[in-house]
């Protein structure tokens, strides 16, 4: 798929952290707000591109528990992707998870963050131990959307899950105000990241206030440069907006979004930059870590 490559990524490159939303597929009707038609034609179109040859594709939150989108996606990739769904833990079945796991899922996405869920340290504990029993037998990862505040609830826990965990957009920071190095959190997801014990996805950096937030680049640079067996990269293509932004959530959260116009060859240039060039990190970061963390044996 990768014929293109302006960006001159290595080959067998990975993007780990994108969507689809696919007209064919209806939306939850409690959904937040409504992304509009972004099917897996348009997606690899653009990775093909870029030189990208390979996506994990996480189901989208629009659509609820209903993982079809993405597992239509996966079977018109024939093999060549991976695949993050979302479920109710407490009533999927083993059998639904084999069909999955046939189709090329190798995760299940646990969101705080996205609702603006708090959690205490008792409830958290209890969720992420239900995720990894649940999914410990077909060897999947537990991918965390969660805020950086919320790491340190349950940092002592995932050593002892079983499973290998990842953690969106850079573990999401969330205090514009404050140094990333400097904010609850940043701390114990280091430790985790430095013992081997989680992944993170250098993904959504703009997300975080324009790049604004202080000390975001140096803590992007700390973790290609210090830490790159533990990253992979991500688009985070197609770029939803979200709720955030409606003055009238009731109307609005059912108009078709545009979507967010994001330069994804400048962001892995910068990507390129805070791994000081070093080509041997690039291509964990785009190859080796994510055929790793997605359970990817093939040879392409």
């Amino acid at each position: 798929m990768a014929e293109s490559n302006i960006c001159n990524l290595p080959s067998g490159s990975w993007d780990s952290h994108v969507h689809v939303v696919d007209e064919r597929f209806p939306q939850a009707a409690n959904r937040s707000f409504t992304p509009k038609h972004a099917p897996v034609s348009d997606l690899m179109a653009f990775e093909t591109k870029i030189g990208v040859s390979h996506v994990c594709i996480v189901a989208v939150s629009t659509y609820g528990f209903d993982n079809s989108h993405m597992i239509d996606a996966l079977e018109q990739l024939q093999g060549k992707g991976r695949g993050v769904a979302v479920v109710d833990i407490d009533t999927v079945t083993d059998a639904e998870l084999d069909k999955m796991h046939a189709a090329g899922v190798r995760g299940l996405r646990f969101n705080l963050h996205t609702l603006h869920i708090d959690i205490n340290r008792d409830a958290f504990k209890v969720a992420i131990h239900k995720y990894a029993d649940k999914i410990r037998r077909l060897d999947w990862v537990i991918q965390m959307f969660v805020h950086m505040h919320q790491i340190p609830l349950i940092a002592d826990e995932i050593p002892k899950l079983g499973v290998d965990v990842v953690f969106d957009h850079l573990g999401a920071p969330t205090d514009p105000k404050v140094e990333v190095q400097k904010q609850a959190g940043y701390a114990e997801l280091m430790s985790l990241l430095r013992g081997g014990h989680a992944y993170v996805k250098m993904s959504g950096v703009y997300r975080f206030y324009g790049e604004k937030m202080p000390g975001l680049e140096d803590y992007c640079r700390e973790l290609l440069r210090d830490i790159p067996t533990q990253v992979v990269w991500g688009s985070d293509r197609p770029h939803p907006t979200g709720p955030d932004h409606f003055t009238n959530p009731e109307v609005e959260r059912l108009i078709p979004q545009d979507y967010q116009k994001i330069d994804i060859p400048g962001f892995i240039s910068q990507c390129r930059e805070w791994c000081d060039h070093d080509e041997e990190k690039i291509k964990m970061i785009f190859v080796d870590n994510p055929r790793r963390l997605w359970r990817y044996a093939r040879d392409d």
